[in-house]
């Protein structure tokens, strides 16, 4: 009698045991939400344009970057698609990261553009997880203008291009006093040179 009861509590057990590991695998898998396609996202993108340089014309693009898992390794490919600028010097357009779940890291790359025209950056990520791998996709598209400025009425932009245009003018006004006044010293001492004779 005790055999066979100690047997059916095992048993009651054990389904105990196999119900909640279901209810378990399916409450994490609903954290992560499906679009109708059956699509699961875990990895938020977000391009974030930031100042053009005036004077070399080089731009930053910002991509924020928001995973729903935790990965020891995400991977981030940038493309250029229409080949309209390119990277700019020592700037690498391929990043592995590690994220933890809802950390948001910023990964910034700089271009110089190249001719005019309307550009687009598409970005591919992998998040590498313990049980399964996520790939998500991003992009962004911006116009070119003749003179290889991104965003010329941007008011920010303006600003930075007047003070590098006052600045240039400073900088001209410096080296022309210099000169003058290099120029006087040297006559003065050259006319001294004259008189001593």
């Amino acid at each position: 009698m005790l055999k066979n009861y100690t047997k059916k509590t095992s048993i009651f057990i054990f389904i105990i045991l196999i119900l909640n590991l279901i209810f378990l695998s399916n409450s994490s898998a609903q954290e992560l939400q499906e679009d109708e396609n059956g699509f699961i996202d875990v990895i938020e993108m977000e391009f974030i344009p930031q100042l053009q340089n005036p004077e070399t014309l080089e731009f930053e693009y910002a991509l924020k970057v928001k995973t729903l898992i935790d990965t020891q390794r995400l991977r981030i490919k940038w493309e250029i698609v229409n080949r309209l600028m390119r990277p700019a010097e020592e700037t690498i357009l391929s990043d592995a990261i590690q994220i933890n779940k809802n950390e948001e890291v910023y990964l910034i790359k700089k271009f110089t553009p190249l001719v005019a025209g309307f550009e687009e950056i598409r970005v591919t990520a992998i998040a590498f997880g313990e049980r399964d791998d996520y790939i998500s996709f991003a992009e962004t598209t911006f116009f070119i203008n003749e003179d290889l400025k991104i965003a010329p009425d941007d008011s920010d932009f303006k600003n930075a291009e007047n003070i590098m245009s006052t600045l240039k003018g400073a900088k001209t006004i410096g080296i022309a006093v210099d000169g003058i006044f290099l120029g006087l010293l040297g006559l003065f001492r050259f006319k001294k040179w004259l008189d001593s004779d």
